[in-house]
């Protein structure tokens, strides 16, 4: 991904390492939704059902996401353990590197991972973005002057990504700034905005927007409630469109144990790292809330994803008890929808490989009540307009 308006002054933001792991908890968590009138659901294109190639076991974490590295190789963060694990579509471990610390070679909080143009594999550990190759051999690290950066395409001497400019909850979405960084040197090459936040007449502002396209054309897309999409272009007119397959769902039981583990993780992390419990943290207050609106169309921030084809795609909240969809559009239009198995947590596309790291359901097995975590890989050609 990529967009471009003026280049604004080089701007130096740090955030002392607490508050950042709480501003990134934030982040990752989904926001609530907001209740539309639209009774029952809109008729839905049949999806494309990829092939599966491949499957690997992935332990448990906090911190979803999931980058491939090639076509045969996806990475993960195993946040119990302060690791990155890294397994082959043949279900083999390739490596399990890193442990808690500061020191070489240790990690506090690794966030999402980005797969590097050279084979290698990128993440943001509090300021400092590191590069290691798929066995954990470090390649670089570079102070960046975020402690919140989210990136928004694969890297090389340059990482592009977005972050907040304002520390405000109920304002990340609208304070998103994109920047491009050197990795030498960490220094800010080039920063720039959208040129407006549109309005959706159900939802007031979107939830959040992010760059899309080419730089020079200052497009941003934004995700609102009731399935709701904003394209904007420069200083025109922004487009609006309802998702196609959107429809208003209900959080499932499911996806209300999840929520309140989230929240309850969060808070425990909070009041380790404040010393004591945050009022910011209500599960209780917050899970009544969730259970009563439908759900967002989106499934997290950032998780979105330009193919090579400059297709974007969106992980849904849709369904995800024994499969979940990933909505694609091409420009300001809508694509076609993927299928895949179990619950998605996470994605990443390259070429025709589609990687999504997954929750199992809990069967017998499953003595401890925790469900299994796998890496799917899928075969994505044939993907055509419509699912077809």
């Amino acid at each position: 991904m990529g967009s471009s308006g003026a280049p604004r002054p080089r701007r130096r933001t740090t955030i002392p390492g607490a508050v950042a792991t709480i501003v990134a908890g934030l982040l990752a968590l989904q926001p609530v939704g907001c209740a539309t009138d639209r009774p029952g659901a809109a008729s839905v294109p049949e999806p494309f059902a990829p092939q599966l190639t491949g499957t690997a076991a992935v332990p448990y974490s906090f911190t979803v996401s999931v980058a491939l590295v090639d076509p045969e190789t996806a990475c993960t963060v195993d946040t119990y353990e302060v690791k990155i694990v890294c397994v082959e579509r043949s279900g083999r471990l390739l490596a399990s590197f890193g442990r808690e610390g500061e020191g070489p070679g240790e990690f506090q909080v690794p966030g999402s991972l980005v797969r590097g143009v050279d084979g290698t594999l990128g993440f943001l550990d509090r300021n400092t973005f590191h590069e290691v190759t798929p066995l954990g051999i470090t390649v670089r690290e570079t102070e960046l002057p975020f402690s919140i950066f989210q990136p928004i395409s694969p890297f090389g001497a340059t990482v592009t990504g977005t972050y907040p400019s304002s520390f405000t909850a109920s304002a990340f979405a609208l304070t998103l700034v994109a920047a491009e960084i050197d990795l030498e040197t960490g220094d800010v090459l080039e920063e720039w905005r959208p040129a407006s936040v549109p309005l959706v007449e159900e939802c007031g502002s979107p939830a959040f927007g992010f760059p899309v396209g080419e730089r020079s054309d200052s497009s941003w897309v934004f995700l609102g409630c009731g399935g709701h999409l904003a394209f904007t272009r420069g200083s025109g007119q922004p487009t609006v469109m309802k998702a196609p397959t959107y429809f208003d769902e209900f959080p499932s039981e499911r996806d209300i144990t999840s929520r309140r583990e989230e929240l309850e993780e969060f808070g425990r992390r909070m009041e380790q790292i404040m010393g004591r419990p945050s009022p910011a943290v209500d599960p209780e207050g917050r899970m009544q809330e969730y259970a009563q609106q439908p759900k967002l169309y989106f499934l997290q921030r950032g998780q979105e994803t330009l193919d090579s084809q400059g297709r974007l795609w969106i992980s849904t909240s849709r369904d995800r008890d024994t499969q979940s969809y990933l909505d694609v559009y091409q420009g300001q239009e809508y694509y076609g929808t993927v299928m895949v198995r179990d619950r998605m947590i996470d994605f990443d596309v390259i070429g025709s490989t589609l990687a999504v790291l997954v929750e199992r359901g809990i069967g017998p097995e499953d003595s401890d009540g925790v469900a299994d975590r796998a890496i799917d890989w899928y075969d994505i050609r044939g993907f055509r307009e419509g699912g077809r």
